[in-house]
């Protein structure tokens, strides 16, 4: 009778346990929800402004294909600031992410295949950080070789907002100069490059995450259903 009275406090302890730890599994999983659907929305944000910036990477390579003085000099100076000193960075949400790495709780989540993609979710923003410092690189390359071949104040007051200065620029510069140097062209070349490679990235990522939000919302759903059965 001691050891029937043992065992079964033992079995109601481990009940108990695992009821806890499946309360808390729904609340991790609704936490990364939230976080991983505002990541995949900042992440589509970043491709939009990727590909903006090579539509304009594409306009001026054209003007310098043609070698149009006149169409460069009427050319949109907005579309040269967003072409070439856009500086893209996916920052996500890693914080409920990083805390059940650092205490062990990622062991709660029952999805064995989940949790194998929650813990190679740092491995693929390394390699996406990589390439953006890469084209973060070029962007400074870019803007040191703006400031010895063309008028910033002028290319600043184009763009607008933040970035506007309250005065112009008082040197006369041939701004269609750039068409002719082989560094400008190359500059494009190196920008276009990279973005191509990071949209490829950020493709990577945005179907981990969508895989990830399709495994959380099974599992929520699952559980829902589960307590719902044994509620009738």
């Amino acid at each position: 009778m001691v050891m029937i009275g043992i065992l079964l406090a033992l079995q109601i302890n481990n009940w108990n346990e695992h009821r806890k730890d499946r309360v808390e599994e729904q609340i991790i999983l609704k936490d990364l929800k939230t976080d991983f659907q505002a990541d995949l929305l900042q992440l589509w944000e970043k491709i939009i402004g990727i590909k903006n910036s090579e539509a304009n990477i594409i306009s001026i390579a054209t003007t310098l294909i043609n070698k149009e003085k006149a169409s460069f000099e009427n050319f949109n100076m907005d579309s040269l600031q967003k072409a070439l000193l856009i500086r893209p960075s996916f920052d996500p949400k890693v914080g409920n992410l990083n805390e059940l790495n650092g205490s062990g709780k990622l062991r709660i989540i029952q999805n064995r295949v989940l949790r194998k993609h929650l813990s190679s979710w740092s491995s693929h923003l390394q390699e996406a950080k990589e390439i953006e410092e890469r084209l973060h690189e070029t962007r400074a390359r870019t803007h040191d070789y703006l400031m010895e071949h063309f008028p910033m104040a002028d290319l600043f007051n184009a763009s607008g907002g933040w970035r506007r200065i309250k005065f112009k620029s008082n040197f006369s510069m041939d701004k269609s100069l750039i068409l002719k140097d082989p560094k400008f062209e190359n500059l494009l070349s190196l920008k276009s490059s990279w973005h191509q490679y990071l949209l490829r990235r950020y493709a990577v990522i945005e179907q981990e995450i969508q895989e990830i939000l399709s495994l959380i919302e099974k599992e929520i759903k699952n559980e829902s259903a589960t307590t719902s059965s044994k509620i009738k």
